[in-house]
This record gives structure tokens, C-alpha cells and sequence, in this order.
């Protein structure tokens, strides 16, 4: 599994929780868990769209990568 997959998998198991939360609290909390494990996804490049000369040189690790996806909420 991707680490891209992964942390989608985390969002949509914090949305479950917080769905069935009894607890306001306890609810913002997974629903904002949910938001970070979405932005930092969104953030994760994703490989299947890659040719094999950019995964090379994202394999280089001098290479930074910058998120351009707003954090929700700050």
C-alpha cells in the first residue's frame, strides 16, 4: 500500500469514528484528524501519474517538494 492510500485510508477511518462518535468532542476531534491525514494525502505525490525519469529524480534526496494544497483550518 502507498503512503498516499494509507493516509486516505486513515481519513475515511476518522470520518467513520467521528460519524459514530456520541461525543462532540471526541467527533471534532476525529473530523479534524481526518482533515490533516486528507491534506497531507492530497500532498503526497502521486506515483501512477509519474514517468520514470521524474521517479528518478524524486528518488534524488537533495530533491524538496512543496505542498500546494491550503491546510484547512490554518
Amino acid at each position: 500500500m502507498s503512503k498516499r492510500s494509507y493516509l486516505w485510508r486513515q481519513a475515511e477511518v476518522c470520518l467513520s469514528r467521528a460519524r459514530v462518535s456520541g461525543d462532540p468532542v471526541l467527533k471534532e476531534l476525529y473530523e479534524d484528524l481526518a482533515a490533516e491525514f486528507a491534506h497531507d494525502a492530497a500532498c503526497e505525490p502521486n506515483l501512477d501519474s509519474l514517468k520514470n525519469s521524474e521517479l528518478e529524480s524524486r528518488e534524488n534526496p537533495a530533491h524538496s517538494r512543496t505542498c500546494l494544497v491550503p491546510r484547512i483550518g490554518g
